[in-house]
């Protein structure tokens, strides 16, 4: 819980979704079928990047984060 609370807090400080719209955060998934989806979101504050994909309608895909000094990757050996 606490990486989606700090992805999702990231994604609405960082303006990557639209102000009014809820956010739900899909961390675990998996992006071989369309890897032409995948984009780089960085941080105005330096802080890190978010490697995923935004639907546009609320959820907001992640294969791979570095925040502060927390990080994580979809990969078979990332922590779950």
């Amino acid at each position: 819980m606490k990486r989606i609370d700090l992805l999702t807090e990231t994604i609405r400080k960082n303006g990557w979704c639209l102000p009014t719209q809820d956010v739900r955060v899909e961390v675990w998934s998996r992006f071989d079928q369309a890897p032409d989806l995948l984009k780089n979101y960085l941080c105005k504050d330096g802080c890190g990047y978010v490697r995923g994909y935004y639907d546009g309608v609320g959820i907001f895909y992640v294969m791979r984060y570095h925040l502060r000094d927390e990080e994580w990757r979809d990969s078979p050996s990332a922590p779950v």
